[in-house]
């Protein structure tokens, strides 16, 4: 059984693990595999929520990755666009915060979906991204909260070059 784990991610080391991944397809290699840190639907965030059904829990570990995905612009050249990798492990281990994992996966392998911000998001997530840059954690926390404010648009597995022409 695998469990469905949201990764936040840079668009910068997607684009390199996408083409990488690509190379090894051409090559007839198998796919690596890397630990990546995310959020699931685990245990604990069911206890922490019990009232919540398993839509509502999906959504609260999908926008801990979404908000998580803030501190990990790593360049300037980038959009200013939240990243998160939908992916299903088969094997996850818990990590202190109550929805988040640790899951081995390939990507884009196992991502069977990708969530972006839309373009109206942009000014919110930069906004964010540069209080966090000068320091300022009372303006990040601000501009994190009004990212809240967007959702992320879905594009299935297949769609990989549609989301990297996103950039």
């Amino acid at each position: 059984m695998s469990t469905r784990v949201y990764l936040p991610a840079d668009w910068q080391g997607v684009v390199e693990r996408v083409e990488v991944h690509r190379m090894v397809q051409a090559m007839g290699d198998a796919p690596s595999y890397a630990e990546h840190t995310g959020y699931a639907v685990t245990p604990a965030l069911r206890a922490a929520l019990p009232d919540c059904d398993d839509e509502e829990l999906e959504h609260v570990a999908m926008t801990q990755a979404a908000q998580e995905s803030l501190h990990h612009f790593v360049t300037d050249d980038g959009p200013r666009r939240r990243l998160v990798l939908v992916v299903e492990a088969t094997e996850v281990e818990q990590v202190d915060d109550v929805a988040q994992v640790r899951a081995e996966v390939s990507i884009p392998g196992d991502v069977v979906a990708w969530l972006v911000d839309t373009e109206e998001a942009g000014e919110d997530v930069s906004a964010a991204v540069a209080a966090l840059d000068r320091g300022d954690l009372e303006a990040f926390e601000e501009a994190a909260e009004r990212c809240l404010d967007h959702e992320l648009a879905w594009f299935a597995a297949t769609e990989v070059d549609e989301v990297m022409g996103l950039r």
